[in-house]
């Protein structure tokens, strides 16, 4: 039931406050406390967006076949991904 009302947020274009007033109305079971709502929405929102843009890539292997390696390069960049930064690949590497 959670999920789904996740999957329906995302269908619907629902930002997180639109999701959590849903939560909040007892239209989602969760008692949980904002921070914890948030995480579970950014993180399955992230998680689906990142599972399309797979499938994008592999649909389009044939026409696009190599992936370019771009780390943020922040001061959390761990070091072997700043490493990578700058790396092309093939998609199935």
């Amino acid at each position: 039931l959670v999920y789904r009302s996740l999957v329906d947020a995302m269908a619907q274009g629902q930002n997180f406050e639109q999701w959590r007033a849903r939560v909040a109305a007892g239209e989602v079971p969760l008692s949980l406390p904002r921070y914890r709502l948030e995480t579970i929405f950014r993180t399955t929102m992230q998680a689906n967006y990142s599972r399309g843009l797979g499938e994008r890539v592999l649909a389009n292997t044939r026409t696009h076949p190599y992936l370019l390696y771009s780390a943020v390069n922040d001061s959390r960049t761990r070091p072997g991904h700043r490493a990578m930064h700058g790396i092309i690949r093939p998609v199935n590497d």
